[in-house]
């Protein structure tokens, strides 16, 4: 059964008869499954009234709040007996004597049952062929008798296998990506192509079925799923390794994105700066747009992902930039050149980002107002009116520059 099922109706039968009324004990016992965190531990009786033959017995499971394997416990029964029944006794006419014959035959029952229970509890082992111990005399009454007591079947012990429920684990896998973000990671190279080939719901789904939208951008990022699949687990070196060939393969992908950028910008007719500002910076700033992305869904703070921006055009600035340069400064040295680089229009340009830079700083602190709550997230009305704020910044930007760039506009 599924975890989720909550409550199980197993039946009980009773079969060869359904005079007088038994009673059958039951209880259930651990296994894989503990009693108090899988299910609910029972220990308790079962009565079939004269002419009953089935009764359910409830199981109650226990649903808990992470993803772990199959597990099952055992549902056993009792040595079933008769019980007394006085009212019945007293409604038996004194002229039926079939009635009064069966009545007759309950009592011995009951007489041979109460000392096959002492018998047993001290320890008398019953002969072969089911004969009675030799305590109990072997009458034609105690024959008869023991045919009518009630026995178990072969069947009187079955065990309960509780699976986790798919749609269940979805639910959780969603919200542990959530809330324990900073240590996620993975064990095996299977885990990793595995999900690479799976098209996973949205964050916001909640554990729902994948979308159109979900397999249109499982398509257009397998590639990148497939290629990051071979990084190193991250149970290696404490994800020393996984972090160092991960920085080599977005290094790596960075340079195939810009030269791709270029030279559609070259097939296309587009200069250099223009496509510089739009197809390449928006390539490579894939990497740092998925990592900001990440660190706001799992991070308390927006520190994280506010901060990246910073920190990401710091690196391009300080490092991409200043070790070029740098180089190709040492390079011209050495053959006794001069490294020189025409400016073009980047006054312009950089002016514009820093407007565009300026709003947008205004707009994270007008953000911090009671009403909207913080940098990021909200009531869903500010949410989307940030994003169509930057958005229209960011094409704004590009605009403007490529005009400046085709002398549409003059520029300074």
């Amino acid at each position: 059964m599924a975890e989720s099922v909550g409550s199980y109706e197993l039946k009980v039968k009773r079969f060869s008869g359904s005079r007088g009324r038994i009673l059958v004990p039951y209880r259930t016992t651990d296994g894989t499954a503990r009693a108090g965190k899988e299910y609910e531990q029972l220990n308790g009786e079962l009565i079939f009234e004269n002419n009953e033959t089935e009764k359910l017995l409830s199981l109650h499971i226990i649903e808990e709040g992470c993803y772990e394997k199959d597990v099952a416990f055992q549902v056993s029964l009792g040595d079933p007996r008769i019980l007394d029944d006085e009212e019945a006794e007293d409604e038996v006419p004194e002229d039926d004597s079939g009635s009064r014959l069966h009545r007759q035959q309950q009592q011995q029952m009951q007489r041979l049952q109460e000392q096959l229970q002492q018998q047993k509890a001290q320890g008398q082992p019953g002969q072969p062929n089911g004969r009675p111990p030799n305590t109990i005399p072997d009458t034609p009454e105690n024959r008869i008798a023991l045919l009518g007591l009630p026995t178990l079947s072969d069947v009187f012990q079955v065990t309960v296998r509780i699976r986790e429920s798919k749609e269940f684990k979805s639910t959780v896998d969603a919200m542990m990506q959530r809330g324990t973000g900073p240590i996620l990671g993975t064990s095996t190279w299977k885990e990793q192509f595995v999900e690479a080939f799976s098209v996973s719901p949205d964050e916001e789904e909640d554990g729902g079925s994948p979308s159109c939208g979900d397999y249109i951008m499982h398509f257009f990022t397998f590639p990148f799923k497939f290629l990051f699949a071979f990084v190193p687990p991250t149970d290696y070196c404490h994800g020393w390794v996984a972090f160092w060939v991960s920085i080599l393969w977005i290094g790596f992908m960075t340079a195939i994105i810009g030269d791709v950028s270029s030279h559609l910008g070259c097939s296309v007719g587009l200069l250099d700066s223009c496509t510089a500002l739009s197809i390449v910076a928006l390539g490579t700033s894939l990497p740092d747009t998925f990592a900001s992305k990440v660190a706001a869904l799992n991070d308390k703070y927006a520190d994280a992902s506010v901060g990246n921006v910073t920190g990401s055009n710091a690196v391009n600035v300080f490092l991409g930039i200043g070790i070029a340069w740098t180089l190709a400064a040492l390079h011209h040295w050495w053959h006794g050149e001069k490294f020189l680089v025409d400016p073009g229009n980047l006054a312009f340009n950089v002016t514009i980002f820093c407007v565009g830079a300026l709003i947008s700083i205004f707009v994270m602190m007008v953000r911090r107002m009671r009403c909207v709550g913080g940098e990021l997230g909200g009531p869903k009305v500010f949410k989307y009116m940030t994003t169509g704020l930057l958005l229209m910044l960011w094409f704004t930007y590009i605009t403007l520059a490529c005009l400046e760039a085709y002398d549409v506009i003059e520029g300074f």
